[in-house]
C-alpha cells in the first residue's frame, strides 16, 4: 500500500511538472499586485486560486492608509481550442475588503468594506515560446451577488444582486482588472 501511495504521488508530480497541468501567473491588478494559480483537469476545465493585495503606503495618488485585499477561488472553462491562446470564462467565489483608516478629532476610524460574492469573469492568455510555456495575461472579474457590508461612518449591511447594485464592484473590479506573466508547466 505504502509502494502505490508513493508511486502515485510520484505519478501526480510528473503530470505537473511535464504535462502543461499547472499555470502560475504573476502581474498587477489596478491597484496593486496580482498572485493566481490554476490547475489543468484537462484540455478546456481548470480549477484555482487568485489573489490582489494592495497598499497605499508611499504611493502619493493614493491615501496612505488604503488596504485592498482580493481573494477568489475559481472554476475557469476554456472556450479557445488553441496552444497559443487561451479565452477562459471564469466562475468563482471572492472575498474582498477595502478600507482607509479617517482621522477624526478622537484619532482614527477605520471605515472599511467587506463583500462575499459570486463572481463571473473573463480571462485572456496568449502563450509564446517554444513549447508555449510562457505567456502574458489580462483578465476582469465582476461581482454576480453576494453580502456587502460596511462599516466606519455608515451601518450598511446588505445582499446584493447585480454587478452594479453594490459598492462591492468597486472592490472586485479595482482588485480582478490584472495583467502579467503566465507560466504553465
Amino acid at each position: 500500500m505504502k509502494k502505490a501511495i508513493i508511486v502515485l504521488c510520484i505519478l501526480l508530480c510528473a503530470s505537473a511538472v511535464f504535462a502543461k497541468t499547472v499555470t502560475i501567473q504573476a502581474g498587477l491588478s489596478t491597484l496593486g499586485l496580482n498572485l493566481g494559480t490554476t490547475y489543468h483537469i484537462n484540455d478546456s476545465t481548470k480549477v484555482g486560486i487568485n489573489a490582489s493585495a494592495a497598499m497605499g503606503n508611499g504611493i502619493d495618488w493614493i491615501s496612505e492608509d488604503f488596504k485592498l485585499l482580493f481573494g477568489q477561488a475559481l472554476v475557469s472553462f476554456d472556450t479557445i481550442s488553441s496552444e497559443a491562446n487561451d479565452l477562459d470564462l471564469r466562475v468563482g467565489l471572492a472575498y474582498a475588503r477595502m478600507g482607509e483608516k479617517y482621522y477624526t478629532d478622537d484619532g482614527y476610524v477605520m471605515n472599511y468594506m467587506d463583500a462575499v460574492c459570486a463572481t463571473f469573469g473573463v480571462q485572456y492568455t496568449h502563450w509564446f515560446g517554444e513549447k508555449r510555456t510562457n505567456g502574458i495575461y489580462v483578465g476582469l472579474d465582476l461581482p454576480v451577488g453576494g453580502y456587502a457590508g460596511n462599516n466606519g461612518f455608515t451601518e450598511n449591511n446588505s445582499p446584493f444582486f447585480g454587478p452594479f447594485s453594490s459598492s462591492a464592484t468597486v472592490a472586485v473590479l479595482a482588485a480582478s482588472l490584472r495583467f502579467g506573466y503566465a507560466c504553465q508547466f
